[in-house]
């Protein structure tokens, strides 16, 4: 599959409820919806390259709602529920060789059938067989009667379960201080590559962090999303703005952030978001 033009994936909106029939269903008779937004590779797109927009959560917003008022508008999406352009592939196994794709999966509610249903869309449209590194960042744990332990590790074996199937080469985690990226390890069969650490909230690594992190050969990165990328008030907001009259609830369930790295450069080829948003 050869990626040319510096696209190598179309805008889409997926409508998984069948009985939906086209856009105005969704949003003009408020009738509850499953959606499924995929906003293409964002990689050059000029409106994100602002410095309010760089931020990942106004970068996410921004493009999910353009990729919203794209399917509402253009004539071709309101005939097929799609919005494509030109769709670039692999030509060889050796070009995917080149790459490395690697995906944030960013869970908005606890469920460990997330993980699968955000792999098999980002494998699908990217049409590659497997992601070199998945990270998994999981919703903020409220109850803290519950173990760490305890809630990590189904979501882990699913990871896991990926990684021995050869659909996943690496698993990584977000957020984890000491303690936790600990237990983590201690629990895992696949421990995990990478611990991405949020430097929103703290000027520089904690240092029993770093000191763990290097005894157990975990590399340490750095991230700036938020601990939760589309709370429900601005998933309203986003729908407002497309269609004011909308007054279902809405929620979002899941969002996978994919990017695309060609190797020998360094150079993001392919960048995009999707996202699994419902009503009610």
């Amino acid at each position: 599959m050869a990626m040319s033009n510096g696209s190598c994936t179309s805008p889409e909106v997926t409508i998984i409820d069948k009985d939906l029939e086209n856009q105005k269903d969704i949003f003009q008779k408020n009738q509850p919806a499953q959606i499924l937004l995929h906003t293409g590779n964002i990689a050059n797109w000029n409106s994100l390259r602002l410095r309010k927009t760089q931020l990942p959560v106004n970068e996410l917003f921004q493009s999910l709602k353009s990729t919203l008022e794209h399917w509402i508008t253009e004539p071709k999406a309101k005939k097929d529920n799609d919005c494509t352009y030109s769709f670039d592939t692999f030509e060889s196994k050796e070009e995917r060789s080149l790459l490395k794709i690697s995906v944030k999966v960013m869970l908005q509610k606890f469920d460990t059938s997330i993980i699968n249903k955000a792999l098999d869309a980002v494998l699908n449209k990217l049409k590659v067989d497997y992601i070199d590194s998945v990270f998994l960042a999981l919703p903020s744990i409220e109850d803290e009667n519950i173990g760490f332990e305890q809630i990590i590790e189904p979501y882990w074996r699913e990871l896991e379960s990926l990684h021995d199937g050869g659909r996943v080469k690496n698993i990584a985690s977000c957020d984890l201080d000491q303690s936790k990226l600990e237990k983590l390890i201690n629990l895992s069969k696949v421990k995990p590559e990478v611990n991405q650490v949020n430097l929103m909230s703290c000027c520089h690594m904690p240092e029993d962090l770093v000191a763990y992190a290097k005894a157990v050969d975990v590399v340490l990165h750095t991230h700036g999303d938020q601990p939760e990328m589309l709370p429900d008030d601005s998933l309203q907001e986003l729908i407002q703005s497309v269609e004011p009259s909308n007054q279902m609830n809405w929620q979002c369930d899941w969002i996978a952030r994919y990017t695309v790295i060609v190797k020998c450069r360094g150079v993001i080829k392919c960048k995009g978001y999707i996202a699994s948003i419902n009503s009610q």
